[in-house]
């Protein structure tokens, strides 16, 4: 395994790192996005540039050490050459409030949220994995009562 020694830690923006990695400045990125991504469609067809699955064991040591990651999977052809599963890692994306904001308030909130997923993955690309099955994974900060009790209706939480 690699050693922290053996690591450089570089910040760069995402045209710089997919530029970066095309003319070989750089070995390894680690990207959050939604796949298909056009950039990262980009890299894979310059010849240059791969995508590298992470070991379950990798991914349950990552999840445990970080909440706001959870299992994931780029499903098979979504990127030219790779006709299976790659198997990663997500950001959870979470929606905040303060803990003091009205019960039915966030209950209606996440009800229309989940009530309309097809809507707004139609508009917004941020909601292409955004699912009932997953909505608590990666769960990092205490769930407000009103969110709460539709997921209980949901049968997503046991009371």
């Amino acid at each position: 395994g690699l050693k922290d020694e053996d690591v450089k830690i570089e910040r760069f923006g995402r045209s710089e790192v997919a530029e970066a990695l095309k003319v070989g400045d750089s070995q390894a990125h680690i990207w959050t996005t939604n796949a298909p991504n056009a950039q990262v469609t980009d890299m894979i067809r310059s010849g240059k540039v791969g995508l590298i699955g992470i070991e379950k064991e990798k991914i349950a040591e990552i999840v445990a050490k970080f909440p706001h990651y959870a299992p994931a999977v780029i499903p098979g052809g979504v990127y030219e050459g790779y006709a299976d599963p790659i198997p990663v890692v997500a950001a959870v994306g979470s929606l905040l409030t303060y803990e003091d904001m009205p019960e039915d308030v966030i209950y209606k909130i996440t009800k229309m949220l989940h009530s309309n997923t097809k809507f707004l993955r139609e508009r917004l690309n941020y909601f292409d994995n955004f699912n009932l099955d997953l909505a608590l994974a990666g769960m990092a900060v205490p769930l407000h009562p009103g969110a709460k009790k539709f997921y209980i209706e949901a049968g997503l939480i046991k009371e």
